[in-house]
């Protein structure tokens, strides 16, 4: 089941979490689609969204909505990597300013998220590297992507790049590790 609504991109009110809350009883959707709607979502709507959409394998919401200060953070996205096993791709507009702090990091090779593609429409996009741990952490599969970001393409693929070479070294000591727990 997949659901997709579409409105004017000159919607003149930024809706909540709260204004779509009958799909959120549909819990078995597997592909959400509210690119055009304007819908703030909150750090504490995530957690009401993974519980909803358990089995979703793909969520986008706002990416074609007009411009408005983004809400969510990395680390708010914990909640979807722990609840939705299924999630491939998410679409949301969130920040990673350059001072993120990579609070509540899930230990590195205890994720199962299947994530492949994470991306946000906000400008507040810089690089750090607390950020692209945090990625390689949390979601170690994914590659972080940007639309309507032209002047940040540089910081996420910065982000990319260490992300992956921090994954690669984790990956090598962990390897190492195995090879000498079996001599």
């Amino acid at each position: 089941h997949s659901y997709n609504l579409t409105t004017s991109a000159a919607a003149e009110n930024i809706l909540s979490i709260a204004d779509i809350s009958p799909l959120l009883t549909l819990r078995s959707l597997r592909r959400v689609a509210l690119p055009s709607l304007p819908i703030s979502v909150q750090p504490v709507d995530i957690e009401s969204i993974a519980h909803a959409w358990p089995q979703a394998t793909s969520i986008e919401i706002g990416e074609k909505a007009p411009m408005f200060p983004a809400e969510l953070q990395l680390h708010d996205f914990l909640p979807l990597a722990q609840l939705c096993s299924c999630l491939t791709s998410l679409s949301l507009p969130f920040s990673i300013p350059a001072s993120f702090s990579a609070q509540d990091c899930p230990r590195f090779g205890t994720s199962r998220s299947p994530l492949w593609t994470l991306q946000t429409g906000s400008t507040d996009v810089a690089f750090s590297e607390e950020a692209a741990v945090f990625l390689a952490c949390a979601f170690p599969e994914a590659t972080l992507q940007a639309w309507r970001c032209e002047s940040k393409r540089d910081d996420v693929r910065r982000i990319n790049e260490t992300k992956c070479a921090f994954v690669r070294a984790r990956n090598e000591e962990l390897d190492s590790r195995r090879d000498r727990d079996t001599v």
